[in-house]
């Protein structure tokens, strides 16, 4: 998968939802339009041995320094959304637009936080450490069954 980063949408939650998505074992995120006016990428390479193996190769070439520290991730800021896609990415139950517009900051984090890591549980990968949904959000009515089964019957 090849798509470009939109400034609004740069979180690592949100590539990573995205990535989750894509069937390549890896995803890239160019910040440009084109690979002629791209002065960097995103990369997210599935699976915990492909990615150490990828790493290894950068080493070797020089291309990354061992253990050197990486800045943290930027600040948290609302996105009501990128709250809403989130939420919704994992099915589960009906929340609208609006009851997200009137969440709090940290109930908005609280959802997107869950979102992610139950979107990412449902794929292939191995240690997303799973959390209960929040209230919040359970408190809106669950969707209709469909397909093969639901996350929330286990």
């Amino acid at each position: 998968m090849h798509t470009n980063l939109k400034p609004t949408h740069q979180t690592v939650a949100t590539l990573l939802a995205r990535a989750a998505q894509d069937t390549d074992a890896v995803s890239v995120f160019p910040n440009g339009t084109c690979w002629g006016d791209t002065d960097s990428c995103i990369f997210v390479v599935k699976g915990g041995l492909r990615a150490y193996a990828l790493y290894e190769q950068f080493c070797d070439q020089g291309l990354v320094t061992p253990g050197k520290p990486v800045v943290g991730p930027e600040p948290w800021t609302r996105d009501d959304e990128r709250t809403f896609v989130l939420i919704n990415l994992c099915g589960g139950h009906e929340v609208p637009r609006l009851a997200v517009t009137g969440w709090t900051d940290a109930q908005c984090q609280e959802a997107e936080d869950w979102a992610a890591a139950e979107h990412l549980a449902a794929s292939d990968n191995e240690g997303v450490e799973r959390r209960s949904m929040p209230l919040h959000v359970m408190a809106h009515p669950p969707k209709p069954r469909g397909g093969a089964g639901n996350l929330w019957d286990n």
